[in-house]
C-alpha cells in the first residue's frame, strides 16, 4: 500500500472507540470497522442500520463483536477483482432482491412513504417500459398518492 494511503484508511478506522461504536449515522457511514462488524455480526447492512437506535447502531450483538476488534495498518496490500459486482448490470440483483433494497432505502426517503406508496412505486418502476408517461411516478415519488 503505497504510504499516500495510510491517513485515509487510518480516517476509517481510527479513532477505535469512535469507529467500533458509532454514536451517529455520519460516524458509522466513516466506519470500515462498523460495516465489517455489521456484516459479520448479522449478515450485512441496510441503512436502517445507521439509524441511532436499539436496532441500528445500538445493537448489542454488533457492539459486543466490535469490542473484539483490533486492527493495524499496515503496508500489506490485498487485491481482489471484481468485474461484476452484485447490482451490476453484468451481475444483476434479483426482482426479490430489488424490492427488498428498495424497501429498505424508501423507508429514509425525506417524503415519508406509505407501505402501499412503495409498493405501487415498485409495481410502476417494474412496468416502465408499458407506461405512456413516466412522470406519473412523481406523485408517488413525493409521498402523493390515492
Amino acid at each position: 500500500m503505497p504510504q499516500s494511503w495510510k491517513p485515509h484508511i487510518r480516517a476509517l478506522c481510527e479513532p477505535q472507540e469512535v469507529r467500533c461504536n458509532p454514536q451517529s449515522t455520519v460516524e458509522a457511514e466513516d466506519s470500515v470497522i462498523f460495516a465489517a462488524v455489521r456484516a459479520l455480526a448479522i449478515g450485512g447492512a441496510t441503512l436502517a442500520d445507521l439509524q441511532p437506535t436499539p436496532h441500528g447502531l445500538f445493537r448489542e450483538d454488533a457492539l459486543r463483536v466490535a469490542a473484539l476488534v483490533e486492527h493495524e495498518v499496515s503496508g500489506e496490500t490485498l487485491v481482489e477483482r471484481v468485474d461484476a459486482p452484485l447490482g451490476h448490470r453484468d451481475n444483476p440483483l434479483g426482482a426479490a432482491e430489488r424490492r427488498r433494497e428498495f424497501r429498505d432505502c424508501a423507508v429514509h426517503a425525506a417524503a415519508s412513504l406509505a407501505a402501499a406508496a412503495i409498493g405501487k412505486i415498485i409495481a410502476a418502476a417494474e412496468h416502465l417500459d408499458a407506461m405512456p408517461d413516466a412522470r406519473t411516478l412523481l406523485p408517488l415519488l413525493r409521498g402523493e398518492w390515492a
